[in-house]
């Protein structure tokens, strides 16, 4: 019997000192971060306005093209590679005698002078591809417009849309 008692208090005294050490637990954390895509004006190009004393001349009619027409400066983030697109609204712009195709309109980014991106209508176009994960990228938007003298007087209307896609 005092075994039993002994071993009975050796137990206690065992569990006691389990209980005074402390207990842990275990938690099992999952954190998703999805693809993060931001983009947004930077310095504001979300009207382009050639209207009144900004609007085409004689000269530039006669060139076939006015160039260098400022679209602002958009800011891209993204946590992975991605693209930006641009596309028109529609297939032609509204104004005039509504003939003026907006493949007529050239996108140039960060000032490279080349225009090398042609409008394609609705289709979205991809103006930046693969580009490496970033936060706030600058790009500025230069547009060129080609003129023909078949293009009737008025205001020609479009939107574009600038998209930002995991590449």
């Amino acid at each position: 019997m005092k075994k039993l008692l002994s071993i009975i208090t050796l137990l206690v005294l065992l569990v006691s000192a389990k209980a005074a050490a402390g207990t842990s637990l275990s938690v099992d954390m999952n954190v998703e971060i999805p693809p993060i895509l931001d983009l947004t004006w930077w310095v504001s190009g979300a009207s382009v306005q050639l209207t009144g004393a900004n609007s085409i001349t004689a000269a530039e009619l006669s060139a076939g093209y006015k160039d260098a027409i400022n679209g602002g400066i958009i800011s891209a983030s993204s946590n992975d590679f991605f693209d930006i697109t641009v596309e028109a609204s529609n297939d032609l712009f509204i104004g005039g005698s509504n003939t003026k195709s907006t493949r007529e309109l050239f996108v140039d980014l960060d000032g490279a002078g080349t225009y090398a991106h042609q409008l394609d209508g609705t289709n979205a176009i991809t103006v930046l591809d693969e580009q490496a994960p970033a936060t706030n990228e600058l790009h500025s938007i230069n547009y060129r417009l080609l003129l023909f003298s078949s293009d009737t007087p008025g205001i020609y209307s479009t939107d574009l849309t600038y998209t930002i896609v995991v590449d």
